[in-house]
C-alpha cells in the first residue's frame, strides 16, 4: 500500500511546533519491533512528554513488565502515533491486551506502513507518525524512562499547514486525552 502521508524535515521550524502540540496530553499509539522487524506490537501510552526542544526529545515512562518494554529496551526504537478522537475505542483496547499474546495491530484493524529510519512500522490510521531511536533510558522506580529523538516525522495531508497544526486538529474534541478512552493505557 502507497502511503499518502508527508515527511516533514527535521530541520524545519515547525519541529517545535509538534513538541508543543504533543505537550498537550495526547493518548497515543506507541508501535515497537524486534530489531529485525517480524514481531511488532502497538500499546495506548498517555504519559509522552517532551523533553528538550533543542536537540527535540519525547520521554515515555513503561514499565518492564510489558511486551513493548522489551521490543524497545532491545531495538532502541519505537513510533509514535498520534489518533484523532476516531480512534478512540481502539486506543482503548491497544491497552488492554497483551502484544506477546496476540498480534495487536491486525486485532485492532491498523494499518502498518513501512517506516523510514526505524524497524517499528507507522500507524496509517493516525495523523502524526514521529520515529524516534532511543538515546537513553533510566530506571525509576519500577519503570523505565526511554528518551527518544525523532528521526523521521510524517503527515497527514492538511494537517501542518504554512504556520502549524490546522485549525480541526488543535480542537481537543478532536484528540484523544486519558479520561476519554475505556481500558487501560499500559
Amino acid at each position: 500500500m502507497v502511503s499518502l502521508k508527508r515527511e516533514l524535515s527535521l530541520d524545519s521550524k515547525l519541529i517545535e511546533n509538534i513538541i508543543f502540540y504533543m505537550s498537550n496530553g495526547h493518548t497515543v499509539i506507541i508501535s515497537c519491533s524486534n530489531p529485525e522487524g517480524t514481531k511488532s506490537n502497538v500499546f495506548a501510552l498517555s504519559w509522552l512528554t517532551f523533553g528538550s526542544y533543542n536537540p527535540p526529545l519525547f520521554l515515555m515512562t513503561v514499565s518492564p513488565g510489558n511486551f513493548s518494554h522489551s521490543l524497545i529496551k532491545v531495538s532502541r526504537e519505537f513510533v509514535i502515533n498520534v489518533p484523532s478522537s476516531k480512534l478512540k475505542d481502539i486506543v482503548g483496547q491497544a491497552g488492554s491486551m497483551h502484544g506477546d499474546k496476540v498480534d495487536k495491530i491486525k486485532k485492532l484493524g491498523l494499518t502498518p506502513l513501512k517506516a523510514k529510519t526505524v524497524k517499528a512500522p507507522l500507524i496509517e490510521e493516525c495523523f502524526l507518525n514521529i520515529e524516534c531511536k532511543v538515546t537513553k533510558e533510566f530506571k525509576v522506580g519500577d519503570d523505565t524512562i526511554f528518551v527518544g529523538k525523532p528521526t523521521a516525522i510524517h503527515y497527514d495531508e492538511g494537517v501542518i499547514i504554512e504556520k502549524g497544526f490546522a485549525e480541526s486538529y488543535k480542537d481537543k474534541k478532536n484528540q484523544v486525552h486519558y479520561l476519554d478512552i475505556g481500558g487501560t493505557t499500559v
